[in-house]
């Protein structure tokens, strides 16, 4: 699945004992994804990195909120629109032929041909990036029902992830999917947990979630948790004919997307660098190191 999920788990949620078997709920899911025409909804993405040397310096340790408000139909069309609080800092745009990006910083704006696929046309010759701007990880789907049908339907169709009962969720009544696991690297206990949350009147999706946690010696080290709540969920919504018209914004400049440079520096190469020694647990007992 793309990993798009949740935050400190589901904290306001009273759950309630199981519901009906979870391939009939999914099934009822498929159906109602599949018959989208369109799909209007806003989303809320809460986001707490950790504080770690191998995250991103930029965001190592930070907490970030942005506010997503959406519009897709059918035919590769779709409009997305993020902010940080009352700023707006992103636009996406496709009118099912080519995909127009605008970025706050800079001011500046791009074009290209939409993708058959839906996908960006190489994240690195974009304006907007998913590490940098993570809904356009879902957003950016040829139809309303594109991702969730192809990626993210069959993951949670997988049985580690367990129907556990329902929740009360900003408002509604909600089927909870989750998947727990439990690995050791190192001498760290790492602890990860993925739920998806099913609205149970319109079996939408209105909330993803994903946390980890790394403890060594029973003392947590680090943890990182994702949220993404949609609200105002409107399928099959009447769009306004200009829905997925892009004008630029004043004052913003046109950048080529083969021009685009972005101003993050590239990690240093570890070609031909020696690899630091580890220690393992083995399969089938002991352990086993890097060395042997």
């Amino acid at each position: 699945m793309h990993s798009l999920i949740l935050v400190p788990m589901l904290a306001a949620a009273t759950f309630a004992g199981p519901t009906d078997d979870k391939a009939a709920l999914l099934e009822k899911v498929r159906a109602a994804y599949a018959n989208l025409e369109t799909l209007s909804f806003d989303l809320r993405i809460e986001e707490v990195f950790p504080d770690r040397p191998f995250f991103d310096e930029r965001l190592r340790g930070k907490k970030r909120t942005l506010e997503v408000q959406a519009v897709m139909a059918k035919g590769g069309r779709f409009r997305v629109e993020a902010f940080e609080g009352p700023e707006r800092i992103a636009i996406m745009v496709s009118d099912g032929q080519e995909v127009f990006e605008w970025a706050k910083e800079g001011n500046r704006w791009t074009r290209y041909p939409a993708s058959p696929s839906g996908e960006q046309s190489g994240s690195e010759e974009v304006l907007l990036r998913h590490q940098d701007y993570p809904f356009l990880g879902s957003q950016n789907q040829i139809e309303p029902q594109g991702l969730f049908l192809a990626e993210q339907l069959p993951e949670i169709s997988r049985p580690e992830y367990k129907l556990i009962g329902t929740a009360e969720i900003d408002g509604r009544e909600c089927d909870v999917i989750e998947q727990k696991t439990v690995e050791t690297m190192l001498d760290e206990r790492i602890t990860s947990l993925q739920t998806v949350c099913f609205d149970r009147k319109r079996h939408l999706a209105v909330k993803f979630a994903e946390t980890m946690e790394g403890t060594k010696a029973g003392r947590k080290v680090y943890s990182f948790s994702r949220s993404w709540l949609y609200r105002n969920i409107r399928p099959n919504a009447k769009l306004p004919e200009d829905a997925f018209t892009f004008t630029p914004p004043e004052g913003s400049t046109f950048i080529p997307p083969d021009k685009i440079e972005h101003r993050r520096e590239q990690p240093p190469s570890l070609d031909g660098q020696p690899a630091p020694a580890f220690t393992l647990p083995a399969v089938k007992g002991g352990k086993v190191s890097l060395a042997d």
